[in-house]
């Protein structure tokens, strides 16, 4: 939820950001569709659950004249130069 929140904020156009809150509060999933192919299976948004797959990139947006890398990993706790190899 809040990386679907997050992308709306960076220029998702698909979300609004306050759009996400009732679903984070109550653990909703919220299904994204593609109008322009509405069989397609679409994206669902829901609580992360431990052990579950985690990718290495998960999105990517665009906001003019704004640059944020987001990167969160337990490797990089105590561990010196830890964002000079990503």
């Amino acid at each position: 939820y809040e990386e679907a929140s997050e992308l709306a904020y960076f220029g998702a156009k698909v979300l609004h950001p306050i759009a996400m809150q009732p679903a984070m509060k109550y653990g909703v999933p919220v299904r994204v569709k593609n109008s322009y192919n509405p069989s397609a299976e679409g994206t669902v948004i829901k609580k992360k659950v431990k052990g579950e797959d985690q990718r290495l990139v998960t999105a990517i947006t665009c906001k003019r004249d704004i640059k944020l890398l987001d990167i969160q990993s337990n490797a990089m706790l105590g561990s010196y130069g830890f964002l000079a190899t990503v």
